[in-house]
């Protein structure tokens, strides 16, 4: 009986020893920002949905758009960075309501310890899509991870108020690794070496072009001694003749 018992405890246990093994759909890298999925509503005043996320160390901030009817985009950002203890999966669960009871048109997500949520100002006639997009180290799966194990938030209630729903911050530009700015060096380095060559090599062609352009210059025909002694006379070559024979 006792055996029979550790033998269903086992079965049931989730399973987080192959969570490495398990393949994502999306791969956030560090440093960036990705889409992870855009769905359509299909109802036009509330969506939820859920997916799962195993965040890396670095993983930093969460935003959802959601786009109405009429083309109004509504962007809700989340900081995230102290919402995981640890690099397991969890489930994420995220919805968007357009007429909520207390708050209007609201968004919310859960994941393992968040409860988050907002408050937009102003609101679509309908609901028409949801995007979610992340930044920072992270693998999601829109599907559930059996063979990994996953985590599930608790549910909690609506808290008494919510706070208006942020724009994400401006970007900074991302640091460039100390390779990659190596390599342009390197890079330009040889550009300029090819360019420094390719200016000596004109040069010499056309200094040697000048060269054999002076050496085959032809030269102006030398007077005749006859014509050069009467020039320096100040005689006409005629009369020269002529007082010759007198």
């Amino acid at each position: 009986m006792v055996l029979l018992l550790v033998v269903l405890n086992l079965e049931g246990s989730p399973n987080t020893t192959l969570a490495s093994d398990c393949p994502a759909d999306v791969v956030v890298k560090e440093g960036v920002t990705q889409v992870v999925f855009t769905e359509d509503i299909k109802f036009p005043s509330s969506f939820e949905t859920g997916w799962y996320v195993k965040p890396g160390s670095d993983i930093e901030n969460v935003h959802f758009v959601v786009v109405g009817n009429d083309g109004t985009h509504h962007t809700a950002w989340f900081p995230v960075d102290r919402c995981f203890q640890n690099d397991e999966w969890w489930k994420f669960t995220m919805g968007t309501w357009l007429n909520n009871s207390r708050f209007g048109f609201v968004l919310r997500f859960m994941s393992s310890e968040c409860w988050k949520g907002c408050q937009f100002n102003t609101s679509p006639p309908e609901l028409y899509s949801l995007t979610l997009l992340a930044h920072g180290n992270s693998s999601w799966r829109e599907y559930s991870p059996f063979n990994c194990g996953a985590n599930f938030p608790i549910n909690r209630n609506w808290p008494d108020s919510l706070p208006p729903c942020m724009e994400p911050p401006p970007s900074t530009p991302t640091p460039l690794p100390c390779s990659f700015m190596l390599g342009m060096l390197l890079v330009a380095l040889m550009v300029a070496e090819v360019v420094v060559v390719v200016v000596v090599v004109v040069c010499r062609k056309r200094r040697l072009a000048s060269s054999n352009k002076e050496r085959f210059q032809p030269q102006p025909a030398a007077l005749r001694p006859h014509l050069q002694l009467t020039a320096g006379q100040g005689l006409v070559p005629d009369q020269d003749e002529h007082h010759s024979h007198t």
